[in-house]
Order: C-alpha cells, then structure tokens, then sequence
C-alpha cells in the first residue's frame, strides 16, 4: 500500500512526463497512450490552473485575441491556448484566449510547423 506522499511522489512524475511529451510535440491523444490514462486526463494535466485561466479571460475582456484576416477576431473567446511550447508553459504572456475557430487554424500552423520540421530532420 503507498503512503500519501509516495501517490503525490508518483502523481507529480506522472504530470511532469506529461508536460515534457507534450512540449516535444505529441498530441493528448498520444500521450495517453504512453502514460497510461484518458486524452482528456492528459489535458487536464496540462492546462493552467483555474485562477489562471480567470485572469486571462479577465485580460482579453471575454473576447477572442486571435487575429483572421488581418484584424481581430471579434468571435466570444472560450479556448485557452498556448501559443508556443515553451518552458514555464503556463506563464500568463505564453497563454492566449481564442474562439473556436482561431484555436483550429493556430493548432493546425503549430501541426505544419512541426510537420515540416520532422519531414526536414528524417534520419535515413
């Protein structure tokens, strides 16, 4: 039987495995695959905390901060993203809130980038 602390030793290991994955590229999908658990376990894992998440929707007036045809979106922001991969991921100037549709067509450039990449760094 585990002790409290060895559940929070081996919570915390598990949190940051899947971090690390995450910054390398995998998709929540892919994750939980390989740490064993739910894609949305994985997301949860991920996301910034909910006094976060308050402040920047706080910042962006509940209003999408993506920007689509040259000018901002004018959508009712709902999705946190991050917008680069980075370590601390959940800092308040890395996190954006975006509508629907901008969270698709930022993921789906972050995919082509990370496409490209791979494609360019095959090892034959």
């Amino acid at each position: 039987m585990l002790s409290t602390a060895q559940k929070e030793f081996k919570k915390h290991l598990r949190n940051h495995e899947a971090v690390a994955l995450w910054l390398y590229g995998f998709s929540y999908t892919q994750i939980a695959s390989m740490i064993g658990g739910t894609r949305q376990n994985v997301q949860q894992l991920i996301q910034p905390t909910y006094n976060i998440r308050l402040w920047v929707r706080a910042r962006a007036g509940d209003r999408c901060e993506g920007v689509r045809i040259g000018r901002r979106c004018a959508a009712k922001g709902k999705h946190i993203h991050h917008r680069s991969r980075t370590m601390p991921h959940n800092r308040l100037d890395n996190l954006e809130l975006l509508c629907l549709s901008c969270h698709r067509l930022a993921d789906y450039a972050f995919e082509r980038v990370r496409r490209d990449w791979d494609l360019a760094n095959q090892v034959a």
